[in-house]
């Protein structure tokens, strides 16, 4: 997809609700959420959850059992305490029906406090023509360099995931069309730094706004990201 495609796809059909947690809307109305840990009241139930990692700012088991109905797939690495109906190993492939999965390593290189040893993932989702990377928790860029999908989320808070400067260097790495950052804003001291990532970064990116603060998306890539 180009730049007008994959940010027309994002503003329409993209919600994200702060940190990691973020809601899609395929062209047929499913609905996949990612690391959902708070929702607005009327948030619609869901199709597929995946789930990256247990740590409480990207796993709410109730959140999952609010939007979770009947045929719900629940996504989560193998080792992960959560009521998942599909446990994925690192690097595996799953198709459910024309959503494709590939998962992807999410650690610390210093091994605090993602040690690569637990398993936990990264999610590369494709369909209706799309692709789509969230990141999870990681600050291992070598694992996604050279993915180049249309549409890559990547966390940026420091300590726990990517500084804003290596965010930056990932996402040039990592080479998709649109690149989002996310995981800032609940850590103090990281309200800005999805600025700072838009400032830093020569490729093109977009901020999102939060849903539950602001229930009108925007999602405008920069300036320099449309050259």
């Amino acid at each position: 997809m180009n730049l007008e495609q994959v940010t027309r796809k994002l503003t329409h059909q993209v919600m994200w609700f702060g940190q990691s947690a973020i809601l899609i809307t395929t062209d047929a109305g499913r609905r996949i959420y990612i690391d959902p840990i708070q929702l607005p009241p009327d948030a619609p139930p869901a199709d597929y959850i995946f789930l990256t990692h247990p740590h409480g700012d990207h796993f709410n088991a109730k959140v999952v059992e609010k939007i979770r109905r009947q045929g719900t797939r629940i996504v989560a690495p193998r080792n992960m305490n959560a009521p998942a109906t599909d446990a994925l190993e690192v690097g595996e492939d799953r198709s459910f029906g024309d959503l494709q999965v590939k998962t992807y390593p999410a650690y610390n290189q210093r091994g605090f406090p993602h040690p690569r040893s637990k398993g936990w993932v990264g999610y590369l989702l494709t369909f209706d023509g799309l692709s789509l990377y969230h990141g999870g928790d990681s600050d291992a860029a070598a694992e996604i360099a050279g993915m180049k999908p249309d549409l890559a989320f990547l966390p940026i808070a420091g300590f726990v995931s990517f500084s804003v400067q290596a965010g930056v260097e990932a996402a040039r790495g990592v080479g998709a069309v649109l690149t989002v950052p996310i995981h800032y804003g609940r850590i103090p001291g990281t309200k800005k730094n999805g600025e700072r990532f838009r400032e830093a970064y020569d490729g093109a990116s977009a901020l999102l706004s939060n849903t539950l603060e602001s229930p009108r998306q925007k999602a405008e890539p920069t300036a320099r990201g449309m050259r």
